[in-house]
């Protein structure tokens, strides 16, 4: 039997917002968020590694916020790893990541509660009609385009697209009815975009669409 969910929320105070998510009348999870606050969600930064914990396979990281973010090993591109001498058949986060090592972020979930943001070391950068994706090596299209026939002529046209190691892109639903140029363009945009992040050395503030 599918389980039923319901939410409830509270706005007493203008600045508070309060969410409770029940499960089949149980309490599953209690939200409260500053809505007042800046939102940074799909922010980059140029983050530093402030610690790393084994125990938990994450790390901190200083990316300029009132608190570090959260960085989960799984969330960790292997561009990003530093060669810490160690040689083992299992790669763990002390093994390739350092403290005080930079390594570019994007805020992936608010900060919620005590906690700070979630960040990861994957970066999108979505555009008018495409998203360029780091630690891809693909094209692909969005899951919203369902026809077969419309999905098979979007891949022929990006198909030999120009695009540097370890960077892929998906086309998004805005990319219908585009023509081979527009998509080239919106592509050259973003190239433009990562190459500004990826050889700038202060502390991006970039939010997307750009």
């Amino acid at each position: 039997m599918a389980k039923k969910l319901s939410m409830l929320i509270n706005r007493d105070h203008a600045e508070v917002c309060r969410a409770v998510i029940l499960e089949d009348g149980r309490i599953n999870d209690y939200i409260v968020e500053n809505v007042s606050q800046e939102k940074i969600k799909g922010n980059i930064y140029l983050g530093v590694i402030n610690r790393i914990e084994p125990a938990i396979e994450a790390a901190f990281v200083d990316f300029g916020g009132n608190k570090y973010g959260f960085l989960s090993f799984k969330d960790v591109l292997k561009e990003s790893y530093v060669d810490t001498g160690e040689k083992k058949a299992r790669v763990r986060i002390q093994d390739v990541l350092v403290r005080g090592q930079e390594i570019l972020v994007q805020v992936a979930k608010e900060s919620r509660d005590a906690k700070g943001p979630s960040l990861t070391n994957s970066i999108s950068l979505p555009g008018r009609f495409l998203v360029l994706m780091s630690g891809s090596h693909a094209s692909a299209v969005s899951r919203k385009i369902e026809d077969e026939e419309e999905r098979k002529k979007l891949k022929t046209l990006v198909a030999d697209f120009k695009l540097p190691d370890n960077l892929g892109l998906i086309i998004r639903t805005a990319g219908l009815g585009r023509t081979k140029t527009e998509l080239q363009k919106d592509l050259q945009r973003l190239l433009i975009v990562w190459e500004n992040l990826t050889s700038s050395r202060k502390k991006s503030i970039k939010k997307p669409p750009f």
